[in-house]
């Protein structure tokens, strides 16, 4: 038994079922079709989206143009400039307006685009450690000097910290840090660049609870990573952050490192980089919509199928519902997602009428990445993840008047991403659910 995929139909039949009346025409006796052998392709050739009416490859064509009109469909905008990883591995800057495509700093893969939230970096002088002129300050002689070694952006120099005058302890030890009473007490994250000077071993980073020296420790190598601490919403009085050996632990073993790039965030999770100098700066949001005839071009009102494939983003956080996308008619009342559930690492096909949501839980994502499909129809809709069983939901309604997509976040820009959409693909027929599991199998 095989399956082949009937390319007037888009739908797969097998092979068991097919009469051959002559060398060009086949009677598929499960349905009374008759079938042209010249349009029948073995399925372990094909294309599962050479049917589409809508494909974004973001990660392999690094472009906003979909594959199947050869235009560019998307409304994107962003007010401010971000950063994303070129594939040099090094940062970039885009200006306002441009779209990111990210990709992975280590081996250079294209990750696909970048879709981010608003958010602030508080930390004034983000690349400038001087401890004159700057926002940054000692206690305990903590020195920095401008290192020979190129940061993340191939362009400037990284700060050698060095905290070996003092040795910590619950009282005392060397610190570089920042007093900011923009420093809030609710999540925050703190998130810099950093290497060892040589050789492997674990550098002390903290913050202030209003009391004590709260500390972690970063392993670091002679390799530049990216890393991070939270800073819990608990902490009400604390307004300073930084590098310390003064704290209620001392299990450092490196008092030198190489650090570049601080940002502090009021969020769970870090963001693009966003450089500052005297004060702080915020990027704006990535908007990315398709809208109006850009739409209703490729759009099956009555019955269709989405496919989308997403790394990158925070999984799962409190309070924040990822959205990978989202078709609507520009309210929560009709709309048909592909998202988490707020909080969860639920992943979800949501056929909302109304307001009344008719949902298949598709099942739980990883932080890895996600692939994942949902097929709606009157007769019956349905979803996968990550090349899992189908789960089905009963929708004898299905929203008319759908108007947009929204990619990353919902209609009214919230519950964004803030990752990477590799690949969007839409078709205007349900797909079999056989063909919603191929979609999204790894």
């Amino acid at each position: 038994m095989s399956l082949h995929l009937n390319l007037s139909t888009g739908k797969f039949l097998n092979s068991s079922t097919l009469f051959k009346l002559s060398d060009a025409l086949l009677l598929d006796v499960s349905s009374g079709e008759i079938v042209m052998s010249n349009l029948l392709v073995p399925r372990a050739g094909v294309d599962l989206f050479k049917l589409a009416s809508l494909d974004l490859n973001f990660a392999q064509r690094k472009s906003l143009t979909d594959r199947v009109s050869g235009n560019n469909l998307i409304t994107f905008s962003r007010a401010s400039s971000g950063t994303y990883v070129g594939s040099d591995g090094l940062i970039k800057t885009a200006v306002a307006g441009e779209p990111r495509f990210d990709h992975d700093p280590v081996t250079g893969k294209s990750l696909g685009l970048l879709i981010e939230s608003s958010s602030t970096n508080k930390i004034r002088d983000s690349e400038d450690f001087d401890l004159i002129t700057t926002g940054w300050t000692t206690t305990s002689s903590g020195a920095t000097s401008l290192s020979g070694v190129l940061s993340p952006d191939g362009v400037t120099f990284m700060t050698l910290m060095d905290l070996s005058a003092v040795a910590g302890s619950v009282s005392s030890g060397s610190r570089v840090y920042q007093n900011n009473s923009d420093f809030k007490a609710v999540d925050q994250v703190f998130s810099f660049y950093a290497r060892s000077v040589s050789g492997t071993g674990t550098f002390p980073v903290g913050y202030y609870n209003g009391s004590a020296y709260i500390k972690s420790y970063v392993e670091l190598t002679e390799t530049i990573k990216r890393y991070t601490m939270i800073v819990p919403a608990s902490v009400s009085t604390g307004d300073i952050v930084g590098w310390t050996r003064r704290g209620d632990t001392q299990l450092e073993t490196l008092d030198q490192a190489l650090i570049w790039g601080a940002q502090f965030e009021d969020s769970a999770y870090p963001t693009s980089y966003i450089p500052t100098t005297s004060g702080s700066v915020t990027r704006s949001p990535d908007l990315c919509t398709i809208e109006g005839a850009n739409f209703s071009s490729w759009y099956n009102q009555s019955e269709g199928t989405a496919f989308v494939e997403a790394n990158g983003y925070p999984h799962p956080v409190s309070e924040k519902a990822l959205v990978a996308l989202a078709f609507s008619d520009n309210t929560y009342d009709n709309r048909i997602t592909l998202a988490g559930s707020t909080g969860s690492n639920q992943f979800n096909f949501d056929v909302t009428v109304g307001g009344s949501q008719q949902r298949a839980i598709l099942g739980n994502f990883v932080s890895s990445g996600l692939k994942s499909s949902g097929g709606y129809k009157s007769t019956g809709s349905a979803g996968s993840l990550d090349g899992a069983a189908v789960v089905t939901a009963n929708t004898p309604n299905i929203p008319s008047g759908i108007s947009q997509l929204s990619i990353g976040q919902t209609h009214a820009g919230s519950s964004f991403l803030d990752g990477h959409i590799s690949r969007l693909a839409y078709f205007p027929v349900r797909k079999t659910d056989q063909e919603l599991i191929d979609l999204t199998k790894p």
